[in-house]
């Protein structure tokens, strides 16, 4: 069970590595909230063009501490079987991130030259 989490942590690591125009990390939160705290503090105090990386840093603060209050409900509720819950939502994500990634390379258009 270690192996496995570790390789969905990797595969969750390089995988899922931007947000918007702004690389975050999507395993640890340690650096995401000192981006949004930075973020913060230049649109805040400095008046800086900031506010939208705040939010979107907030918000994945957030996510990480809702996932930690659902996993922790999770957990007290169906033990170790809840890491399936957490592996199901991953799976999810990354077979919409693999979809979109072919629709978008759908669109592109072809070239002629």
């Amino acid at each position: 069970m270690v192996l496995l989490v570790a390789y969905v942590a990797a595969v969750q690591s390089s995988t899922f590595v931007r947000l918007r125009r702004w690389p975050f990390s999507s395993v640890i939160t340690t650096g995401n909230l000192r981006t949004a705290t930075r973020a913060a503090y230049h649109a805040v105090l400095l008046k800086e063009p900031a506010a939208e990386e705040a939010r979107c840093f907030a918000a994945i603060c957030f996510a990480f501490f809702a996932g930690a209050f659902l996993g922790a409900l999770a957990t007290y509720r169906f033990g170790n079987s809840a890491a399936w819950i957490a592996a199901a939502l991953l799976a999810a994500a990354l077979s919409l991130f693999a979809l979109d990634e072919t629709w978008v390379g759908r669109r592109r258009p072809v070239s002629m030259g």
